[in-house]
């Protein structure tokens, strides 16, 4: 399995990113946010009241053989990866 991560920010945001909390898979770049666009993880949001356009927080889990497994949008991050853990044991055992 792998692990990538996607938002439209440029690759020295993500490099700073990155090294400030120590991740160690590689988060690419979608300046233009054509992936996230094409695939719904872009869109209106509302935070204190006002909307603007973002991030869908999103997490794709893609199986051994390339085919998406599933889709989980508007995650909440405090348990999404323990749910998402839980998934990726039910497809390789």
């Amino acid at each position: 399995m792998a692990v990538y991560g996607l938002s439209p920010d440029d690759l020295a945001s993500h490099q700073a990113f990155a090294e400030k909390h120590g991740l160690n898979f590689p988060l690419l770049a979608d300046v233009d946010r054509a992936v996230l666009e094409r695939f719904g993880f872009w869109g209106e949001q509302e935070w204190n009241g006002k909307k603007y356009l973002g991030v869908l927080r999103s997490t794709v889990l893609v199986g051994p053989d390339g085919r998406v497994e599933q889709v989980w949008k508007s995650v909440n991050f405090q348990n999404h990866a323990d749910e998402v853990l839980v998934a990726i044991q039910a497809i390789v055992g």
